[in-house]
């Protein structure tokens, strides 16, 4: 997303928020938060993999948790998988970890990354995996 565009929702998140999302701090009853992303932008670069993956799987256990787990008439959950390919850009590193396509025609410049989604067709939570 261009910071743009990204600058500005979190300027109208700032202005909407709910009070219970932001903690009691001086910034806070002060009123002067920034709606200024760039911290956050730099804080979210520096963060560790396993930390957004953590808090990812946090965050679905909760919502499968809260949400229906199977479509009615049914005893058990039902699943729709659907998978899809996205073109990465042409780096050392992504040629190394998502090798390019390959056919009759010989080897594909863009590394590929394949993506697999689960949808849960009771709450249409979706589970994204890659290889």
């Amino acid at each position: 997303m261009p910071k743009a565009r990204w600058a500005a929702r979190f300027s109208k998140m700032l202005q909407y928020r709910p009070a219970s999302l932001l903690a009691d701090c001086k910034r806070v009853r002060e009123g002067r938060t920034s709606p200024h992303a760039g911290a956050y932008c730099q804080a979210r670069l520096q963060m560790p993999i396993v930390v957004a993956r953590q808090v990812s799987d946090h965050i679905l256990a909760q919502l499968m948790a809260e949400l229906p787990a199977c479509p009615a008439g049914c005893q058990q959950p039902v699943f729709l998988l659907d998978g899809s390919a996205l073109d990465l850009a042409h780096t050392p590193e992504l040629v190394d970890a998502y090798p390019p396509a390959q056919n009759q025609h010989g080897t594909a410049h863009w590394p590929i990354v394949r993506i697999a989604v689960m949808h849960d067709l009771a709450n249409g939570c979706g589970t994204a995996f890659n290889r």
